[in-house]
């Protein structure tokens, strides 16, 4: 009898802890926000930058890496969410109070810088490849402001951007090509390529299940982050203190890139190094009042906008410093020409505090001149070949800059 009476109870034990098991496992499994992946590949407007990168099949192949890294991470339990993808019929998945959770991958960079070069009669090409991509958490059905919810110019409502999570990524070494520039195909197949690279090491999702949940739904809630639960940092400018790089290197549309370039890369690191939330820069928006940003990109389905809160912490990048000269002039066959620039950051905190700005952070790059071939080309070569190579350069050293002065330890 004591025996049987025994054997019960640890049968009834068993059953009680399995069934407890289980209700935890689906407990778990409740607890993971369900988050839809858009079935597009959106872009900012002028991403490309007239390189036509993004042709159809470089975007479908893109995207086609990004669904199946996802769908790995998934399978290995590397998602603080529930990964959805999009039905047939096309509905959507929600959250508590009907908030629609999307995951939107954007291509903010896609672009190849190009130098071109002519000695002795022949003409030399170089391309280097960049890409910047953002996966951006958005809410399609959530409001924005207590009293409103926030009106795209053509009358849609804007979708609430919550965060990205930013890769990017260039060739290590430019693409080079005598005679003919490197063409488009090879552009588009070496940047589907480092695309591919960034999407397998940077899609790192280190937030905790439970993490994840609080900042959804806190973030969800009118008036959002407004009492500053959370930080967020975005870089909200690109600034020229050196007025040679502002006039001479990079004027007008250059400087632009520039700036989209720096903010870009810098965003990414940042997010890399810190594990904080980051926003996209806002360079060519408007923003709708003191409060709220926004920004429009293009998707198959027409010209979309998203809109999000001011950050808790503004960076602000600034353009140094640039200088350059022959380290070992008329010694030899070749010159030794040696550039050199500076970066710094300043940071305001939720507060209105503006911390001290940042030690200019410098780098160089020495690249080989040979002054004799240069006396056979026009002066208008001469020039030519001398503004190339300077944007070369610099564009280079500002890159790894940005990126260096990103992961910079913070103080607390």
């Amino acid at each position: 009898m004591k025996r049987l009476l025994t054997y019960c109870l640890t049968v009834l034990c068993c059953a009680v802890w399995m069934l407890e098991g289980a209700g935890v496992a689906r407990a778990a499994e409740q607890s993971l926000v369900p988050v839809t992946l858009a079935p597009f590949l959106a872009t900012m407007p002028g991403a490309a930058d007239g390189q036509e990168l993004l042709s159809g099949d470089v975007q479908l192949a893109v995207y086609q890496k990004i669904k199946n890294q996802l769908l790995r991470m998934q399978g290995n339990g590397e998602l603080p969410f529930q990964l959805v993808l999009q039905d047939s019929t096309g509905s959507d998945h929600s959250f508590a109070n009907d908030f629609s959770l999307e995951l939107m991958p954007i291509v903010t960079l896609d672009r190849a810088f190009d130098v071109h070069a002519r000695a002795q009669g022949v003409d030399y090409y170089a391309s280097t490849v960049v890409s910047g991509l953002n996966l951006a958490l958005v809410s399609r059905t959530t409001m924005v402001s207590e009293s409103e919810d926030v009106m795209a110019a053509d009358g849609k409502k804007s979708m609430r951007l919550l965060s990205i999570l930013p890769m990017g990524a260039r060739t290590l070494e430019p693409k080079q090509s005598i005679g003919q520039p490197v063409s488009i195909e090879t552009k588009r197949a070496i940047y589907e390529d480092i695309t591919e690279q960034a999407i397998a090491t940077q899609m790192v999702f280190r937030a905790k299940v439970e993490d994840f949940h609080k900042f959804v739904e806190k973030a969800l809630k009118p008036g959002g982050n407004s009492d500053n639960t959370f930080r967020t940092y975005q870089v909200t400018g690109v600034t020229f203190r050196s007025p040679r790089a502002k006039n001479e290197i990079f004027p007008g549309e250059k400087g632009q890139k520039l700036q989209q370039l720096l903010a870009s890369v810098y965003t990414a690191a940042f997010q890399q190094a810190h594990n904080q939330v980051v926003l996209p820069s806002v360079f060519g928006n408007d923003a709708l009042d003191q409060n709220i940003n926004r920004m429009r990109i293009n998707t198959p389905l027409g010209e979309q906008e998203l809109s999000w809160e001011q950050p808790t912490n503004k960076i602000t990048l600034d353009v140094y410093g640039v200088n350059d000269g022959v380290m070992d002039p008329g010694k030899a066959a070749t010159e030794h020409h040696m550039y050199k620039a500076w970066l710094t950051q300043q940071e305001i905190d939720a507060n209105g505090q503006a911390a001290a700005p940042a030690e200019p952070l410098t780098k160089h790059l020495i690249l080989i001149d040979v002054p004799e071939a240069d006396k056979a080309l026009s002066e208008q070569d001469r020039l030519a070949k001398k503004q190339q190579t300077e944007y070369y350069a610099f564009t280079s050293l500002f890159y790894d800059l940005s990126n260096e002065l990103a992961q910079q330890k913070r103080k607390k």
